[in-house]
């Protein structure tokens, strides 16, 4: 979707609709009614075509997110770790939102979590990977235990700046934190499982808004929804 276009087509449509209705009501003006009508045509056609066009930026970002899977593919395939489960990592914790991977033990066990590629995560080997986007949306992301607060913070980003979604919400099971997903706008990578680039940025955003490590637990998928169950580690 290019936003200008489609900031732009509302506009003329909204200001011609107006202005039609004046001229048939108010003015009586054949004129002024004719105007109105073909800049309210012109918006119509607009509309449409603002919402299916991919502005440049979008474009860059979609090339982006694909690199960014590309990677994660050819690290799962290096290591053989298709069956870890990623560890979201908050900045709290970490120097920046993470994701570990889990490669084995270790013989030693550590508190701090040192920001590099193969790190020590308690007594494990980990690969540790920066989140795509996450050092941006930090700044949006309020740290929380309100479920409410948690569930309009993720709303806000993943639904209204990300457009990725138009509802989602979390709520809490047990233990477990469930995220469900509706209407999805985006493909979802059947082979790279939790670590698709939408599944890692919900789980950077819910790890940093607790300021806890959190781990996917299990992923339903069904249509345009998605039930991500997360798990504190």
């Amino acid at each position: 979707m290019h936003r200008l276009y489609v900031a732009v087509s509302i506009n003329i449509i909204a200001i011609s609709v107006i202005m039609l209705v004046l001229s048939l009501t108010m003015i009586h003006s054949a004129e002024l009614s004719i105007i109105s009508a073909s800049f309210l045509m012109l918006g119509i056609v607009m509309l449409p075509i603002g919402l299916g066009m991919e502005s440049s930026t979008e474009k860059l970002l979609r090339l982006k997110a694909q690199g960014f899977e590309q990677l994660m593919r050819r690290v799962l395939e290096e290591f053989l770790v298709f069956d870890k489960k990623p560890i979201f990592c908050p900045s709290s914790i970490c120097n920046t939102t993470s994701i570990l991977i889990p490669l084995g033990r270790a013989n030693i066990r550590v508190n701090k979590i040192a920001n590099r590629l193969i790190t020590l995560l308690d007594d494990k080997v980990a690969l540790m990977l920066d989140i795509p986007g996450m050092k941006e949306l930090a700044k949006l992301i309020r740290r929380t235990n309100d479920i409410s607060e948690i569930n309009d913070n993720m709303n806000d980003i993943i639904s209204s700046i990300l457009m990725l979604s138009s509802n989602i919400s979390v709520s809490i099971e047990g233990a477990d934190y469930v995220v469900s997903v509706n209407d999805i706008r985006i493909s979802i990578s059947e082979d790279l499982g939790p670590y698709d680039s939408f599944i890692l940025i919900i789980g950077g955003i819910l790890s940093e808004q607790l300021e806890k490590k959190m781990s996917v637990k299990s992923i339903e998928r069904n249509g345009r929804s998605m039930k991500i169950v997360f798990s504190e580690v």
